[in-house]
């Protein structure tokens, strides 16, 4: 990997994100604290601007890289927000994605996938503006905050709640930061079919976090991260689960114990 690389100079950047196009990466700086204004620019893994800075809005907050654009949050005072897709070279918005109610999930080439304070998981293309709306893989569980598309994006990996346990088969978004003590399993989704199934071995205890959904280079093994944390001296215990798409099973890999509550996870080689 090689040592850090600073990639700014005379910039003051507060947010990165990766770029579609390989080794970029979009930097965004905030005009002050409140950080809903600001600029954006994207540069190479030289700190060479490939992309010009472009100023955007009050309230209008780019926060990941699609093909065409960047997703920006359109910030209201309520919970949740509008998301669009925003070309930073033209100025212009080229796509809305949801009006209001949404919480952004990840975003992969054309796909954005997301969730509305209504009617649960989406998976956009916006691309061709094709929005389609993912079955739970059961009526016991609901989606929920944290997901990662596979490197092809055909899949996505999301993690779920007992719907039981919060009332409801869409978490409200006022819920999802309080989602963590009740943990469903981890759902497999396939975006071409917009269906889901359960990912065996996931499900954690009230106890357990879960962290890090992560994928194979080539998308043919899902890792998952579990850890019963420590806020004390005494270590936590980390443990991982490797998945195939369409196995039976998953492979425990072990349990580690670590110092303290933050930590991640890198993927173990997946040969």
């Amino acid at each position: 990997m090689g040592p850090p690389r600073l990639l700014t100079s005379g910039h003051v950047a507060l947010d990165a994100f990766a770029s579609t196009e390989p080794d970029r990466v979009w930097l965004v700086a905030y005009d002050g604290p409140a950080a809903t204004a600001g600029r954006v620019w994207e540069v190479d893994l030289s700190g060479a601007v490939t992309t010009p800075e472009a100023r955007f809005p009050e309230g209008r907050v780019p926060v990941a890289a699609v093909t065409g654009g960047l997703v920006r949050e359109r910030r209201t005072e309520d919970y949740g927000v509008g998301l669009e897709v925003w070309d930073p070279r033209s100025g212009e918005v080229v796509r809305p994605i949801a009006e209001r109610d949404a919480f952004l999930l990840d975003a992969a080439g054309a796909r954005v996938a997301w969730l509305s304070g209504s009617d649960g998981l989406h998976v956009t293309d916006v691309a061709s503006g094709t929005d389609v709306v993912v079955s739970r893989p059961s009526d016991s569980v609901a989606f929920s905050t944290y997901a990662r598309f596979s490197p092809d994006g055909r899949r996505l990996a999301v993690d779920t709640v007992d719907a039981a346990a919060i009332g409801a088969a869409v978490p409200p978004l006022i819920r999802f930061a309080t989602d963590q003590p009740f943990p469903g399993p981890v759902a497999l989704v396939d975006v071409e079919a917009a269906t889901a199934v359960t990912v065996p071995g996931s499900r954690t205890s009230g106890a357990e976090w879960r962290r890090n959904l992560a994928w194979s280079p080539a998308g043919d093994w899902l890792f998952l991260g579990r850890s019963i944390p420590s806020f004390g001296p005494a270590p936590g215990t980390l443990t991982a689960l490797r998945h195939r798409p369409g196995s039976a099973a998953s492979v425990e890999l072990g349990a580690q114990l670590h110092d303290g509550p933050i930590l991640t996870l890198p993927p173990p080689d997946s040969r």
